[in-house]
């Protein structure tokens, strides 16, 4: 169950992905706005591009209960990493606490964090730097340090169609080459991710 349920998590994310670039991209062209304006694209672009279209506001109303829902999604997903290793490290805590806990400290930092001005440059920082580093980290740590019999044992685990020989020459000799360079693109030349 879990595992259909990440799959169509990849899935859509993917898909929604696609299609944003496919919407946002050329309406910045065509109305001569900034591409690379990151979050601001969604608070900022679009309503622009939305009050000159037939429905738009309609349009304006789905997209942001979407976007309620991606965000929230997305922070479950996030609070269950965290949630989990807590809960592991720290036994005598319960679920409920170790939630309430990470709540209280989100919306206590999304509180100080609510201007745009504020949370721009932070988003900034960590879609620029923060995320290809941590990318590129993890994959080399995976490839390059790890070993690859306890690397392949810990990702078949539970897996029905288990990742052999071929899977480990991809992610080593493709996958890390284009999170390395990905990383060197995003630091060196101030592109978001």
């Amino acid at each position: 169950m879990y595992k259909r349920q990440a799959q169509h998590t990849a899935v859509f994310d993917t898909i929604a992905a696609v299609v944003a670039a496919l919407v946002i991209i050329p309406a910045c062209f065509s109305y001569g706005l900034d591409v690379g304006a990151g979050p601001s694209l969604l608070f900022v672009t679009l309503p622009t591009i939305l009050q000159d279209i037939p429905l738009g506001r309609l349009f304006a109303v789905i997209l942001y209960v979407a976007m309620i829902f991606a965000g929230v999604s997305s922070l479950q997903n996030m609070f269950e990493a965290v949630a989990e290793s807590l809960l592991h490290k720290f036994p005598k805590l319960s679920r409920a606490a170790v939630l309430g806990i990470l709540c209280v400290l989100c919306l206590g930092f999304g509180l100080l964090m609510e201007p745009i001005s504020k949370w721009g440059p932070w988003m900034d920082l960590v879609s620029i730097y923060i995320i290809p580093i941590g990318a590129t980290l993890g994959a080399v740590s995976w490839f390059y340090i790890m070993k690859k019999d306890d690397l392949l044992a810990a990702v078949n685990t539970g897996s029905r169609r288990h990742r052999g020989a071929f899977w480990y020459g991809v992610g080593r000799y493709v996958y890390v080459p284009l999170a390395v360079i990905l990383c060197c693109v995003a630091l060196f030349m101030n592109v978001a991710f």
